[in-house]
């Protein structure tokens, strides 16, 4: 086997599908708004990343182009999620733009600064980073706002919750990860990965509570009850 190639453990594997577990909760459930809508579309997006990436690793060894190729799709799912409960329509059009903004310095990076034969350091870093500030900001702007009720009883509260502890645990290991990949300690590449594993699961876990709690999408009018 490739040293750039680990099969999967028990941690691993479950960290993969718990990421999938918002779109079960979203196609399981009720008629749900459009931020559910994209959080669950970014589940199956990794999902089908997963998929093809072991099918590639299985073929020619290493599958780390998938990643990279998946990063931005699944990024842009996440951030419109967060982008529909902004407070103002500027910061809805503001994240947006600045998922455009990532796009592109994503796609110089990965194309002039990375191999895709290898763990991504800057681009996956970046990643990271960006889907982080997006989802602290919603939290605390959401919270300032919140005027009746209490955040915990919210959907956009779980989702930005989990999504920022799913970034900072990925944000703090991918540097170190591609460290380890690039001197062949795959030994401790995997302690430091099932540890972001665990708080992956954690984190998704949130989201997926975050959208059964999600309000349900209005019927057309006229629609058949």
């Amino acid at each position: 086997m490739s040293p750039h190639v680990v099969a999967p453990d028990a941690v691993l594997t479950a960290a993969v599908w718990t990421q999938g577990v918002p779109a079960a909760v979203y196609i399981l459930g009720r008629r749900r708004g459009i931020p559910a809508s994209y959080v669950a579309l970014g589940g199956l997006l990794t999902l089908l990343s997963t998929t093809i990436g072991q099918v590639i690793a299985k073929a020619i060894g290493n599958n780390y182009i998938v990643g990279y190729f998946f990063i931005p799709l699944i990024a842009a799912a996440y951030i419109f999620a967060l982008a529909e409960w902004q407070v103002t329509f500027v910061e809805r059009v503001m994240l947006r733009v600045g998922f455009g903004l990532f796009a592109v310095v994503y796609v110089v990076l990965a194309t002039f600064f990375e191999s895709v034969t290898h763990f991504g350091q800057y681009s996956h870093s970046l990643y990271s980073l960006v889907l982080l500030v997006a989802a602290l900001w919603t939290l605390g702007r959401r919270s300032f706002e919140q005027s009746d009720g209490i955040a915990l009883e919210t959907d956009w509260f779980w989702v930005a919750f989990g999504l920022a502890v799913y970034a900072a645990a990925t944000a703090s290991t991918a540097a170190l990860g591609n460290i380890l990949v690039a001197r062949d300690r795959v030994d401790l590449f995997m302690k430091v990965w099932n540890l972001r594993a665990v708080f992956v699961i954690l984190a998704f876990l949130a989201v997926s509570w975050g959208v059964y709690r999600s309000p349900a999408r209005s019927a057309p009018t006229g629609a058949a009850a």
